[in-house]
């Protein structure tokens, strides 16, 4: 009688009993949003900006509206800051933070934890009001952004009252411009960044797009209630594409960009000149790696979970699996059954899977119908068909070279073949804008092996992508400078007491000009002093472990303080610039697999055959820069005793392993940047030249140093002691030359991994920043409060996180003890 029984239905699915118990089928599960319109209504449905602890009146006669972007009904209206409103917050926000930063740590950090106990008890109206806005299903936000964003605070908290003790001798940097150009990441950089921000006593200005401005407006009237100093924290919605003209004129000290790529370009060029300390994030399409060997059927479930996670996630939508072609059909039959399973939903569907909704429109993809390609594979979309403006979908064998593979921000799964882990790593350090490596195997020295091959911030060991506070992530070149997160992340605001940046340059110039100048000094002097120690040497320049001839066969006149020639240098161009990376691009692939003791013994042997010839060099540097004896006798000393320093820093531990709120830890490696283009100083040609090279050789770096344009002879003097030194071919390379041209072609190549300038110029340094923003390549610019022969100065944490990029290595455990 029962199997007869049959129930209305207003679809076509099953209608009888027993159909109903043989293909179940998920039905909505709906959670309201009433708390988060209440809360809207609460202001009138209409806001403006956060500025000094309160709201300030919308006054505008042209509000922009936020919707809904599943329903595409109208939220509210946002008033947009001008850029008067942006000047008064940063203002606002410079007096709160002069205040904030004269409170002891335990005050600090007594206020932290009363925000994060303030954010456990609004989490279910920030959730609510950042699932609404954003369209990221409610259970992500709930137990991913809210619970990040909570321990943020915690971690932010402990971490500060040993800040002092840890990072000695250091200050907060000021005032610090956090723009948000992501939709998915409103409330999670509210984690990120602001907790930082805070915790190293630094006030934070909030830019945000007006369609997702809700959540950080939210955050931000929940964090008035703890009685912060007014103007600490301020949030301003501002246009697309506005905030490099708005913070221009802002003396900003730190700039934050999470978002498009192509925001970070445009603020980090506006912002060139300014001595604005600048990072970024472009979350882009997470890549994961299985290995023949992996539990399958785990990294099926593992792949399928971080794909969920990033649908609707814009430019970071979507993932790309690279499997080995020995387990590539096992595999995609076992992805492509967990795949179809998928359940796009409504962004409060407590049964979705994923949620494909973003309040920014999908670029438009030019090629084929993806859902149509052969072998594709959808996922279940019967409850939103009608609204779902782009279907996930799964690809399980494309090649490399696809059009599809290069289509940004739609939600694919792109299943790509290979046959070893050299030819899988390859593939995956060709990933444009990369930012983790999910990687499975079950062979943990082969796991281990290739996170240090992959060019990545973070590797998650047999486990989908996540965060923790305690774990640095970020980007690589063109994905982001810096890291977030961890102790590093802490570092991006704090720089050292002794510093006293200010703005460089007018940032409104023309550069395309920059660097074509020639020497106006090519005519050789008519009078050159007879005798003159140097006038009958020859100068090369020195890369590949060789003196090299200049390529354009010329030298140029070096003068002494009192005008005299001692020498002549030779002027190198951009080929010779070219052959010194090239060589140093050769010499890093054995000096960073060194080990930290091999490289400290080299840089132990320079230290010791510079002591040996300590009395001609203190002589050659007199000649050459007319210094008193003693003058040049301190300064040799004071370059062995760097030499000696940063020979010994090798030995330090280089990482650390961290605590993690997931089972297992998390590995934090520090690893070389890469190719380092270092410009030495004038005003201490030998000594800045030693240091800058010991520090990026101490890392794991290999560089190529510009010596000083007025003093070059001292440091190419200093390449005989390298040769003799057992330093490999290719790791220092030196050249010499007219500094602008030659800081042009350093600053645009796209080899180097960063430039360190510490020449006197400040229109170059500011060329460096604004050709960096390019290729996203690390900067380090000169500071004129340094004193060389300053240990201090010249060492320490800051100084050395110049030239390591932090790696989260993530390794988790099983519960074998669990009971």
């Amino acid at each position: 009688m029962a199997s007869g029984l049959t129930i209305a239905s207003s679809d076509k699915g099953p209608n009888t009993v027993k159909a109903i118990f043989e293909s179940p089928r998920y039905g909505p599960v709906m959670e309201s949003y009433d708390v988060a319109h209440a809360w809207i209504k609460s202001h009138g449905g209409r806001f403006a900006r956060f500025v000094g602890g309160k709201f300030v009146a919308a006054v505008s006669d042209s509000p922009r509206e936020v919707k809904d972007p599943v329903t595409g009904v109208r939220l509210g209206l946002v008033d947009l800051a001008s850029a008067a409103d942006v000047c008064a917050a940063f203002v606002a926000a410079r007096e709160a933070q002069a205040s904030w930063a004269r409170l002891g740590a335990y005050q600090r950090s007594n206020c932290l934890y009363s925000m994060a106990r303030s954010m456990e008890k609004h989490t279910a109206l920030l959730a609510l009001v950042e699932s609404l806005q954003s369209g990221k299903t409610l259970s992500e936000v709930r137990t991913r952004d809210m619970a990040y964003l909570t321990q943020s605070l915690f971690v932010c908290a402990s971490w500060l009252m040993r800040l002092k003790d840890s990072i000695p001798c250091s200050q907060p940097r000021g005032v610090v411009g956090v723009v948000v150009d992501d939709p998915s990441a409103v409330a999670a950089t509210a984690a990120w960044r602001v907790a930082e921000v805070l915790a190293t006593g630094c006030a934070a200005v909030l830019l945000v797009r007006p369609e997702f401005c809700l959540s950080a407006l939210a955050f931000a009237e929940v964090l008035a209630s703890v009685g912060l100093p007014k103007g600490l924290f301020n949030v301003l919605p501002v246009p697309e594409n506005a905030a490099a003209e708005l913070l221009r004129d802002t003396a900003a000290d730190a700039v934050f960009v999470i978002g498009r790529a192509q925001t970070g370009f445009l603020v980090r060029q506006a912002l060139a000149g300014c001595r604005t300390s600048f990072s970024s994030f472009h979350a882009s399409r997470h890549v994961a790696v299985v290995l023949e060997g992996a539990d399958l059927h785990s990294a099926a479930c593992g792949v399928s979970e971080a794909f969920a996670r990033s649908c609707g996630k814009g430019e970071a939508s979507g993932l790309q699996v690279f499997v080995q072609e020995s387990v590539h059909g096992t595999f995609s039959t076992l992805l492509t059954e967990r795949f179809s399973r998928l359940r796009a939903g409504l962004p409060n569907d407590k049964t979705a899977d994923l949620s494909c909704f973003s309040p920014l429109p999908c670029e438009p993809y030019s090629g084929a119908d993806v859902g149509k390609m052969p072998g594709a594979v959808t996922a279940d979309v019967s409850g939103i068909a009608a609204k779902c403006p782009t279907v996930p979908v799964l690809l399980p064998d494309v090649a490399p070279s696809s059009a599809v593979v290069d289509a940004v921000g739609l939600p694919v799964l792109l299943v790509t073949r290979f046959r070893t882990p050299k030819e899988a790593v390859s593939l995956v350090n060709c990933v444009r804008g990369r930012t983790g490596v999910c990687l499975w195997t079950e062979n943990l020295a082969c796991a281990l092996e290739l996170a240090t091959q992959f060019r990545v911030a973070s590797v998650f060991v047999n486990m989908p992508p996540t965060l923790d506070p305690a774990a640095e992530f970020g980007g690589v070149g063109v994905s982001g400078v810096g890291r977030v997160g961890g102790r590093q992340g802490l570092l991006t605001f704090l720089k050292p007491a002794w510093s006293t940046e200010k703005p460089i340059v007018d940032p409104k110039l023309d550069w395309s000009h920059f660097g074509s100048e020639t020497r106006p000094d090519r005519v050789l002097p008519t009078a050159c002093p007879a005798g003159a120690q140097g006038e009958d040497e020859i100068f090369e320049l020195f890369y590949a472990g060789q003196r090299k001839k200049p390529e354009s066969s010329t030298s140029y006149p070096v003068h002494n303080s009192e005008g005299k020639v001692v020498g002549f240098a030779p002027e190198a161009g951009r080929k010779d610039v070219r052959n010194a990376v090239e060589a140093a691009v050769a010499g890093f692939k054995s000096w960073s697999t060194r080990e930290a003791p091999s490289r400290a013994r080299v840089l132990y042997r320079v230290a010791e055959n510079l002591s040996l010839r300590a009395k001609e060099f203190a002589s050659r540097l007199g000649a050459l820069e007319g210094l008193p004896a003693d003058e040049c006798d301190v300064a040799v000393s004071t370059c062995i005793r760097r030499l000696f320093y940063w020979a010994a820093t090798c030995y330090k531990g280089m990482g650390s392993v961290r605590s993690a709120t997931s089972s297992g830890g998390v590995m934090s490696i520090k690893e070389p940047l890469g190719v380092i283009g270092v410009v030495c100083s004038d005003s201490a040609p030998l000594l800045s030249f030693v240091t800058l090279v010991a520090a990026a050789l101490a890392t794991g770096n290999t560089v190529v140093a510009l010596a000083s344009q007025s003093s070059p002879l001292s440091a190419l003097h200093m390449c005989e002691v390298f040769s003799v030194s057992d330093v490999p071919a290719g790791v220092v390379n030196v050249l010499s030359g007219l500094e602008a041209p030659l800081v042009r072609t350093l600053a645009e190549h796209h080899d180097l991994a960063a430039v360190w300038y510490h020449g006197e110029s400040d229109l170059a340094a500011a060329f460096v920043e604004w050709a960096a923003a390019h290729s996203g390549k690390a900067t380090w610019l000169r500071d004129a409060s340094r004193d060389w022969e300053v240990d201090d100065h010249c060492s320490g944490r800051l100084f050395a996180a110049h030239g390591t990029a932090t790696k989260s290595v993530w390794l988790p455990s099983g519960q074998v003890f669990a009971n």
